[in-house]
């Protein structure tokens, strides 16, 4: 038996008119998925019976993909928090670029930020929640050791196409790095570089700072995570 408590009990009960007899599907946000059947419905709990485990890391790509975010407008940033959840990030790292526009305050930030990566998990039928961290400067992030592979967004960036032809195989970790609206400083893309981020560009369109975060995490989805496989 499972209880559910708060937020998600008064979810199941209001929003989803959930009663008892009907099937849902639990999960724990670290890769469990369990089929279940309600067997009581309150407004702020709920009780199921498990029927069945599903496959772990249901809706999990193989790729350990994170994004490091300028933070963009704060309603531009909840998008995309949006957006890259449904395409399967593992983790966000907002950063403070020197060309951030209008700065916002991120203080009890967080807590809705997580909120937003779980409903996302919950549309999508993942089965691990994102981490996202508490905002950084973005000298303080690149100063930090790059753990496996990291991508940089850059106007003046190689093809991507360029890299893949140097290192075809599916790296075990990627990071990806996109700017905010106003882009990376030169100062921090040479950081980049020093750390070991490869830059490439998309060509010569100038996206919008969701647009460009997408992309990015699509097509490193396409080549090294599970959406090639489905194509």
């Amino acid at each position: 038996m499972v209880r559910i408590h708060g937020a998600e009990a008064g979810h199941l009960s209001r929003v989803l008119r959930g009663k008892p007899g009907d099937r849902v599907e639990l999960v724990d946000g670290s890769g469990r998925t369990y089929r279940a059947r309600l067997e009581r419905v309150g407004a702020d709990h709920a009780i199921a019976r498990v029927e069945e485990e599903m496959p772990f890391r249901l809706g999990e790509s193989a790729l350990d993909l994170e994004l490091i975010q300028g933070l963009p407008r704060e309603n531009v940033f909840e998008e995309i928090l949006r957006r890259v959840t449904e395409l399967g990030v593992s983790g966000i790292q907002p950063v403070w670029a020197k060309r951030c526009q209008g700065r916002f305050p991120t203080s009890g930030r967080k807590s809705r930020w997580e909120k937003i990566i779980r409903e996302s998990v919950k549309q999508c039928r993942r089965s691990v929640i994102p981490a996202i961290e508490n905002p950084l400067d973005a000298a303080e992030f690149l100063a930090r050791p790059l753990r496996g592979e990291g991508w940089i967004l850059v106007p003046e960036g190689d093809p991507l196409k360029d890299h893949l032809k140097r290192s075809p195989d599916p790296p075990e970790r990627l990071t990806l790095l996109v700017g905010p609206e106003g882009g990376w400083d030169p100062g921090e893309t040479a950081l980049a570089r020093s750390a070991g981020y490869l830059p490439f560009s998309l060509g010569k369109r100038i996206l919008r700072a969701e647009t460009a975060a997408s992309l990015m995490v699509a097509l490193a989805q396409f080549y090294f995570g599970d959406f090639g496989n489905s194509l």
